[in-house]
């Protein structure tokens, strides 16, 4: 029986439904042009990371923004990298819960944080990441001193 979902219009492939997940909307393009540059976008590397990368960067290039979108992760896998810088999209390495990792990236006025609750944390018994994402906030702030300070959310994130 077909799939409900997938209709006769579907991207045919991986490559066709990034390129569709990532045309920018003309609001988009209207609105990347107040964003200043460099635009960092932390945990690039992430499930959602690559389709906004690229999206923010598609979106400057329409705009005729000279915008630049840089992806940080930890860039375990070569070829996740080589695929934000294929596309035009700069990639830092990071740790984003290590304050000298933190502290080598750009200074940036804009910032995305795309850092998630599902953090392996190697089996240690009683250790909460929760704690880390808090401090998460922290380290965004200190790669972002200019930004809005109100923008970043200092939840506390449950490992559950």
């Amino acid at each position: 029986m077909p799939d409900p979902v997938v209709d006769a219009e579907s991207p045919g492939s991986e490559q066709a439904l990034d390129a569709l997940l990532s045309q920018p909307t003309p609001a988009l393009i209207e609105f990347i042009r107040s964003v200043s540059s460099p635009l960092l976008i932390l945990g690039a590397g992430g499930k959602m990371g690559p389709s906004l990368a690229w999206l923010a960067h598609r979106a400057a290039v329409a705009a005729g923004h000279r915008l630049e979108v840089i992806g940080t992760s930890r860039f375990a896998q070569p070829e996740k990298r080589a695929w934000f810088e294929e596309r035009g999209i700069r990639t830092a390495v990071c740790e984003v819960f290590d304050a000298d990792s933190l502290a080598r990236l750009p200074d940036a006025a804009d910032v995305l944080c795309l850092v998630g609750a599902q953090v392996w944390h190697g089996g240690e018994p009683g250790r909460d990441v929760g704690d880390e994402h808090a401090d998460t906030g922290a380290g965004v702030r200190a790669v972002s001193p200019g930004a809005d300070r109100g923008a970043v959310d200092r939840q506390r994130l449950s490992a559950q």
